[in-house]
């Protein structure tokens, strides 16, 4: 049965989350794995970005309702990321196979109480809005400065695995299907608490909606150092 990360729960893990405090991990650990197999687990793991508008989370998948622009699915259930380093692979399938910087998906590595961080936006079959970028304050600046290979072409009905990397000294990479696929380097920040992902959910002007070029995601784990 279809399960919606609903608005009750989502809150529930926002109160206990500040009566807990995660235990640091060790080197190498796991920090975070998430197959959605269970959307109740998922729930209590995850709160969407409107309440309102809850994404599903059935059959190994979570998928956003397409009817909110950069729709982000995001949680702190992790022991926070304290010196910068982090190893993150997700699997994705793009609904849409049509190629262009609308099209495209995000993740993002953020301090709570700074919101200061990094993210990554993945364009289909395009370089066009792909990018590394550092988040500062209320400002996003990007770190690349194009493709190290050929834009990707995401296919529609498997899912890709994306991963992204950053070391101590602020260097981080991104890696497409096991190739890697850009890179950028930022010293700024080393604390990380919140993990994103998320959806352009585009709708071209004039149509209703709901997006037809949305972002599924069947995995997620988070390491440290």
């Amino acid at each position: 049965m279809n399960r919606c990360l609903l608005p009750r729960l989502a809150g529930s893990v926002i109160a206990l989350g500040l009566l807990a405090t995660p235990c640091a991990f060790a080197a190498g650990k796991i920090l975070l794995a998430e197959s959605f197999d269970s959307p109740g687990e998922a729930a209590s793991r995850w709160t969407p970005l409107k309440s309102s508008i809850p994404w599903v989370v059935a059959d190994g998948e979570a998928a956003p309702s397409g009817n909110v622009i950069f729709d982000l699915l995001r949680t702190k259930d992790f022991a926070p990321v304290t010196d910068g380093v982090f190893d993150l692979t997700v699997t994705v399938r793009f609904e849409s196979a049509l190629a262009g910087g609308n099209n495209r998906l995000i993740l993002q590595m953020r301090d709570s109480q700074s919101n200061d961080g990094y993210e990554v936006v993945l364009s289909q079959g395009t370089s066009n809005n792909a990018q590394i970028a550092v988040i500062a304050g209320s400002s996003t600046t990007s770190l690349t400065k194009g493709l190290v290979s050929k834009a990707f072409s995401f296919p529609v009905d498997t899912f890709t695995t994306v991963r992204w990397t950053r070391t101590a000294a602020g260097e981080m990479k991104v890696y497409v299907d096991g190739q890697e696929y850009m890179s950028g380097f930022d010293e700024q920040f080393h604390q990380f608490d919140v993990l994103s992902i998320g959806s352009r959910a585009y709708v071209p002007e004039g149509d209703t909606g709901p997006s037809a070029m949305r972002h599924i995601f069947g995995s997620v784990e988070l390491k440290g150092d």
